[in-house]
């Protein structure tokens, strides 16, 4: 039995989609290619729903497209991707067949669908027409020749099938090559004559001229054999998504995030950075980097929650924040909308995402690097609620640890942060208000780069992307042997 293959790399997406299904339908959870080789060796498939993040997509792809198995991109739509698998699930699945339809509907459906389509009332017609079969003299007619009602729908709940009458038959649904075609007996079938015969054509001999033997030549030519030296060239970079969360209120997440939102934006082209404050949280980027001054003819703001999101940018920083007066949702009402734009920004070679205080197993399932920002403060350190939430969080998710603000007279210890924690120096006041009130990133300021040069490492930006390639292509180039 052919199943469906869903190759989604994060286990709480796959989770969440194949919810409620039983397993012999659907193949396991796939991560790699290889994974996916050794699956299409032992199991056989026609579909498959693929997501966008999935490791190796372009040769993923190319294999199942070998093996003549349509492909589904997921882009983030669990909707999309449950109406995908209500189309594609085999009919014997025990999780969405018709077993809950009472026994007549299925019946009743087809019958309402006959009729409606050619105005005759189907199920008198079918009847005539076994009644007529029922007189026909079965002991000179063969067996395939008996006009009977054609089943071309599945049983229903009850096992009954419905009828549809010989009118309704298809080309693809009518007996093929029947034994009478006519009405007429076969003694007063008679074979006509051809009206012409063909003419002949008669062979006359023709005296053939002996051929001269043929002088063959032999002419040594020196052939070139080329080359072909394949050289993969880098042209693009993968899409990456950070993932920036405070360890306590105030830590400091919103000012890292708009220090690597525009470290990267100076090394990279227009628009490769999109800035997104997670929805769970009151808004704080909207009022800092004063969108009001950026919309365009006194327009409104339209937050992605809404639809079109208005686009505005800062300092070549695209942003995606929450309105002024958002109230936040503590129900995680959001995450499967935000896990969607998240796909829909893949085009994008980086997307920063601050959390705050949220912590979204889904969108940090998601997360191809997470930030942990700790600040120096060893009143906040030695909280039994910040011991207990750094422990949980760097056991389940591995994040990177950014000690923010500080200072030389910090203690350093391992309880404290790791040995490759990246330390964010504590700046002055007099250049972050100034910052706040010209509502500009902090790094706009040259003075801030050379303190700021820890997070500028940090997020080193990949010579590809600074070079401004755009496919992913390998390049063929031809060379004579010498």
């Amino acid at each position: 039995m052919k199943q469906l293959l869903l190759l989604i790399e994060n286990p709480r997406t796959y989770s969440r989609i194949t919810r409620g299904l039983s397993d012999n339908t659907i193949s396991g959870q796939l991560t790699t290619l290889s994974d996916v080789r050794k699956w299409l060796t032992e199991h056989e498939a026609a579909v498959a729903l693929v997501s966008r993040k999935f490791p190796d997509l372009e040769e993923t792809v190319s294999l199942l497209e070998r093996f003549h198995i349509s492909v589904t991109f997921f882009e983030g739509d669990f909707l999309h991707a449950e109406a995908w698998l209500h189309i594609n699930l085999p009919l014997d699945n025990e999780e969405h067949s018709e077993k809950n339809v009472p026994p007549a509907t299925l019946d009743i459906e087809v019958v309402e669908t006959i009729s409606a389509v050619s105005g005759i009332e189907p199920v008198a017609e079918a009847r005539e027409v076994q009644k007529e079969a029922t007189l026909a003299d079965e002991s000179n007619l063969p067996a395939s020749s008996i006009p009977t009602a054609q089943v071309t729908a599945r049983p229903n709940a009850s096992g009954r099938r419905p009828l549809v009458a010989p009118w309704m038959q298809t080309p693809m649904s009518a007996p093929v090559n029947p034994q009478h075609t006519s009405n007429d007996p076969e003694e007063l079938i008679e074979l006509k004559e051809p009206a012409s015969r063909e003419p002949t054509i008669e062979e006359v001999p023709v005296r053939s001229t002996p051929t001269p033997p043929a002088q063959v030549h032999y002419v040594e030519v020196q052939i070139e054999k080329p080359v072909y030296v394949r050289d993969t060239v880098p042209l693009t970079i993968q899409p990456k998504i950070i993932v920036v969360l405070g360890l306590v209120r105030g830590a400091g997440s919103s000012f890292i995030s708009m220090g690597i939102s525009h470290l990267l934006t100076r090394s990279t082209k227009a628009h490769s950075v999109l800035l997104l404050e997670h929805p769970d949280q009151e808004a704080y980027l909207y009022h800092r980097l004063d969108v009001d001054g950026l919309l365009t003819d006194g327009g409104t703001f339209v937050s992605w929650l809404y639809g079109d999101l208005t686009p505005v940018s800062r300092d070549g920083v695209d942003l995606a924040v929450l309105e002024p007066n958002w109230t936040p949702s503590e129900s995680g009402i959001y995450s499967e909308a935000l896990v969607k734009y998240l796909y829909r920004q893949l085009r994008r070679p980086f997307t920063i995402i601050d959390c705050g205080m949220i912590v979204d197993d889904m969108v940090l399932s998601l997360a191809d690097e997470i930030y942990l920002i700790a600040p120096c403060d060893p009143m906040i350190l030695m909280r039994d609620s910040t011991i207990e939430r750094f422990s949980v969080l760097m056991e389940t998710y591995q994040p990177k640890v950014l000690a923010n603000k500080w200072t030389k007279h910090a203690k350093v210890t391992k309880q404290l942060f790791p040995t490759n924690a990246t330390y964010v120096p504590f700046l002055s006041p007099d250049l972050t208000e100034r910052a706040a009130w010209d509502n500009r990133f902090i790094t706009t300021y040259s003075e801030s780069l050379d303190l700021l040069s820890s997070l500028a490492q940090l997020v080193d930006v990949p010579e590809e992307i600074r070079t401004g390639a755009k496919v992913d292509k390998p390049s063929f180039f031809r060379r004579r042997k010498r």
